[in-house]
């Protein structure tokens, strides 16, 4: 049998969303982004028991994260409001210490473009860059960074077809094939 906990249970946690796993030589830990509290919470793996909160003043809205090597990244999908409009925005962490390290947002894209963050994913490509993908919900396509913050690629378009997405909001990577998952449908890429 396999224990199970309620991780973070009574007033840990409020408005959890994200989850990603820390490894660290003196322990794992689960790191949970709070869209209520706007922090990191870091807990305990094996007993929910909390270690403590990142409360940096640069989130607002985490939502999706992705523990990658040395980095922490975390999709913030409102960090900021132009009328109605969630503008976001990926907060890169470093992994061992939890300080933010830089900001990825609407900048680095075209002019007029801005920055909708859900799901993220990481990849080693074969010339030894590591490159970031963001699942970019509303404009229907997937953002490829370097860690440095630099739009390399993007890959798809609005729409139903091939290669095309309506909202994309979870990714995966499985090797060189990206899986992205829409609200109806899942579709893999292979990444030469």
């Amino acid at each position: 049998q396999v224990p199970v906990h309620r991780l973070g249970a009574g007033s840990v946690l409020f408005g959890a969303t994200g989850i990603a796993l820390r490894n660290r030589t003196v322990g794992s830990e689960l790191i949970i982004g709070e869209q209520g509290r706007n922090r990191l919470t870091r807990l305990n793996p094996r007993d929910g028991s909390l270690l403590g909160h990142v409360a940096d003043g640069w989130l607002r809205s985490p939502l999706a994260m992705l523990a990658y090597r040395s980095r922490l990244f975390v999709s913030d999908v409102c960090f900021e409001k132009v009328g109605s409009e969630c503008i976001g925005r990926v907060v890169v962490y470093n992994a061992a210490t939890l300080s933010a390290v830089r900001a990825i947002d609407s900048s680095a894209l075209p002019p007029g473009e801005r920055l909708h963050p859900h799901g993220l994913a990481a990849l080693q490509a074969r010339n030894g860059t590591r490159q970031l993908f963001v699942a970019d919900a509303d404009s229907g396509v997937v953002h490829v960074f370097s860690f440095r913050g630099v739009l390399l690629r993007t890959i798809g378009s609005k729409g139903t077809g091939p290669l095309q997405f309506v909202h994309p909001r979870g990714l995966l990577m499985l090797g060189h094939f990206l899986v992205v998952a829409e609200r109806e449908r899942v579709q893999t890429l292979y990444l030469p």
